[in-house]
């Protein structure tokens, strides 16, 4: 836990850096230099597109062995938080359409700053599930395929 911490200071340290020199790339997870873009590495695959304005920037990641390769949504909690806020009543329906349409959505928080210090450290947020279940998800992207892979299996009941 301590060295999570220590990542995620030193992350956010860096982000204010680079947002004071200029750079643009505050939060960014659609740049190619991205952290997030590591787990390419990890046999995920990714890209983008505008179908969920709602969420503003966001990615869509599928790995093979995790929901059998259907997708997730990976956008910021910043942008989830303002969806909650403007729209407190419908937040939870736009959710369970995206889930329907799509996948699950993972708002990452500012962990994620945490990669730009140490590629190691868990990274993530809360998992929307379609049910109005909010699942936390912490864990170096090195796991994520099968962190999720097992947190979606225990979230779904057998047949």
């Amino acid at each position: 836990m301590q060295h999570a911490l220590k990542s995620n200071v030193a992350g956010l340290k860096l982000a204010v850096d680079m947002a004071a020199e200029g750079e643009k790339k505050f939060f960014s997870i659609l740049n190619r230099d991205d952290p997030i873009n590591k787990l390419t590495s990890y046999g995920w695959r990714m890209h983008s597109d505008n179908y969920f304005r709602q969420l503003g920037y966001y990615l869509i990641i599928q790995h093979d062995d995790v929901l059998a390769g259907r997708k997730i949504i990976v956008g910021r909690a910043l942008e989830t938080d303002k969806l909650k806020k403007d729209n407190p009543e419908k937040w939870q329906k736009t959710v369970a359409q995206i889930y329907d349409s799509t996948g699950p959505l993972l708002a990452l928080d500012y962990s994620y700053l945490s990669l730009l210090a140490d590629e190691s450290a868990p990274a993530g947020g809360v998992i929307y599930m379609p049910d109005k279940k909010a699942v936390e998800f912490y864990f170096p992207l090195s796991q994520w395929s099968n962190r999720l892979s097992a947190l979606f299996k225990k979230q779904t009941p057998a047949p």
